[in-house]
């Protein structure tokens, strides 16, 4: 097999898009023109081929190196320029779905609006997916209630049907309920043309496409039509929807700046961070150099925001370097993220604003531009947030939007395997109850010098920092860290034998089966029947009241709160230790000055 220096040696110098791939293409595959790749890893364009490959080789690119490392193969195909190239690559990752290319997390769960344009008498429906190309799809919506709201919207102000029905029928069938109260003409029954009904249905369109004044001028001249026709209670009908129309026209009216602006305009806002600099006050804990980020799309049609989308970006492991390099990462991110919201929001959305305004530089911008002009036949504008002049602070608003949208996800997610962990926890130590209040205690010192101990509580596991205690050990100055706990667990459990606090569900002890058999010495002269167990640290071994060690895989959401709960009583118990020994030395040396 050949190595991958020698394949890249004889590839291209056109421009084009490469494929990196774990699997190498065998000969049979190589001689069919209509082959499939398989387990693709990556996807790029590049304006030479070759050059850009040979990079690949001498990266010290983190996320680079570590699929180089799994890549067997690479292919390519040749375009005419880098606007091909570009389209190429956005049809091909849309296909493969490659794990090393920036991923939005569940595109194609979010809900559309559908106007059956593809059928005599379109109806307006929900759907998550478009399977029709002779349909009008309108979205993607953040989540179905706010695909709800539009529909419930336009049915206030037009009577289009809505009931799956096959239409026309042979013969006039019985209207529903929605023809009585006004929410349809009735096609099903023959009370409405074909022409007549696909006037509704252009009016629907203006509306989800951000039309609003065209949607209403087409009803106030029907209107008109109708009463020069002498057809007084149709356009009286169509009076009322005017009316409709313009009450809820003016509840969702947006303060695009100051009103005089009637530009259709998207604008993207990303939010991207490290986990430890998205949750600096919260009480949960994060994990190291894991980059998330948040896309926000506010959709600005005849100066109403029509529509806010928000999509999740796949988190993405940022490698432990300076923190210069890590913002250049950072950045590159940030433009690939940008590119990832460009397939999914314009490639296949009719819809196009005349500008789209983003937070961050999107390198191939111009390229961006005459894809969509070449596919829609449209100019559109793209801009960074520094050209967008009075529009600028909706970029903020959409920003911030994406960062209070991605915390909020995180915090789900981690409530979500926290409750996961505490399950398994409970069938793990066979408890009697979910351990929802979990107390961890742990000893600090130094040949038995200013001992302390600290306890530290989780709440559904979360630190609950209000649960934090410090103790000065007062019976020992010597080591004995069986005693120490032994000494801070009776302080405990005299408390709660008294009724001063609530007893937790769950007590662990930072040690092996000695510090186990103190805090069970401790607890059974209260006369308590609290569930104890003991965490060893470099085994990762529970020590069971009843003698039993139990080994559980440590990266299971269970083991992950018990160690979390073990690590954060280490890190409170050395910091008050440090803190005396510093008052201390403080002291001495105040004493030594005078």
């Amino acid at each position: 097999m050949e190595s991958l220096e020698d394949v890249i040696r004889r590839a291209p110098t056109s421009p084009g898009c490469y494929v990196w791939m774990r699997k190498p293409i065998t000969k049979d595959k190589q001689a069919n023109q209509k082959q499939e790749w398989e387990e693709v890893l990556y996807i790029g364009k590049a304006r030479n081929i070759r050059k850009r490959l040979q990079q690949y080789l001498h990266s010290k690119d983190y996320k680079t190196r570590f699929f180089i490392r799994q890549a067997k193969h690479v292919d390519w195909v040749v375009t005419a320029n880098e606007a091909e190239a570009l389209l190429l690559e956005s049809n091909l990752i849309k296909k493969y779905s490659p794990p090393y290319n920036i991923r939005l997390k569940d595109d194609k769960r979010y809900p559309y609006i559908c106007v059956s344009t593809g059928e005599m008498f379109p109806r307006i429906f929900i759907t998550r997916r478009r399977k029709n190309p002779a349909h009008t799809y309108f979205g993607p919506f953040t989540d179905v209630k706010a695909a709800r709201n539009v529909m419930s919207w336009i049915q206030k102000t037009i009577p289009i049907r809505q009931r799956n029905t096959k239409l026309p029928s042979k013969k006039p069938l019985t209207p529903c309920l929605n023809y009585h109260i006004g929410r349809c003409l009735a096609p099903c029954a023959h009370k409405i043309s074909q022409d007549e009904y696909a006037k509704l249905v252009e009016q629907v369109i203006d509306l989800l496409s951000g039309n609003f004044e065209k949607a209403r001028s087409k009803m106030f001249n029907q209107m008109q039509e109708k009463s020069k026709q002498m057809k007084y209670e149709e356009a009286a009908a169509i009076r009322d929807r005017i009316r409709d129309f313009d009450l809820v026209l003016a509840s969702r009216k947006a303060d695009v700046e100051s009103g005089q602006d009637h530009d259709n305009f998207d604008v993207i806002g990303v939010y991207g961070n490290l986990e430890e600099n998205i949750f600096v006050e919260e009480e949960i804990p994060v994990r190291k150099n894991i980059f998330q980020a948040e896309v926000t799309l506010l959709r600005v049609r005849g100066g109403n925001v029509v529509n806010k989308a928000s999509l999740a970006v796949s988190e993405y492991t940022l490698p432990i370097s300076t923190e210069s390099e890590q913002k250049k990462e950072i950045t590159k991110l940030m433009s690939e993220i940008l590119e990832s919201c460009f397939r999914e929001f314009y490639w296949d959305l009719p819809d196009l604003p005349d500008k789209i305004i983003l937070s961050e530089r999107l390198f191939p911008a111009s390229l961006w531009e005459k894809l969509i002009k070449r596919k829609w036949q449209k100019e559109v504008q793209i801009l960074l947030r520094k050209s967008a002049g009075e529009k600028e602070s909706l970029v903020q608003m959409a920003v911030e939007n994406a960062r209070l949208t991605l915390r909020e996800r995180l915090m789900r997610e981690y409530t979500r395997r926290a409750k996961l962990g505490l399950k398994q926890i409970q069938e793990m130590l066979k408890l009697p109850k979910l351990p929802e209040t979990i107390e961890c205690y742990d000893i600090s010192n130094i040949g038995g010098k200013h001992a302390v101990a600290s306890g530290v509580m989780l709440k559904n596991g979360i630190p609950y920092k209000a649960g934090y205690r410090r103790y000065k050990i007062r019976t020992k100055d010597t080591p004995d860290d069986p005693a120490m706990m032994y000494e801070t667990l009776s302080r405990r459990f005299a408390r709660i034998a008294k009724g001063e606090i609530a007893p937790p569900d769950l007590i662990v002890v930072d040690g092996g089966i000695t510090q186990l058999k103190a805090a069970l010495s401790a607890r059974d002269e209260k006369n308590l029947s609290i569930p104890i167990i003991s965490l060893a640290k470099k085994q990762e071994e529970i020590y069971m009241e009843q003698g039993e060690i139990l080994q559980q895989d440590k990266n299971s959401p269970g083991m992950k709160i018990l160690r979390l709960a073990r690590d954060e009583a280490h890190r409170f118990a050395v910091q008050y230790h440090r803190l005396l020994r510093e008052k201390i030395s403080d002291s001495r040396q105040n004493a030594a000055n005078r």
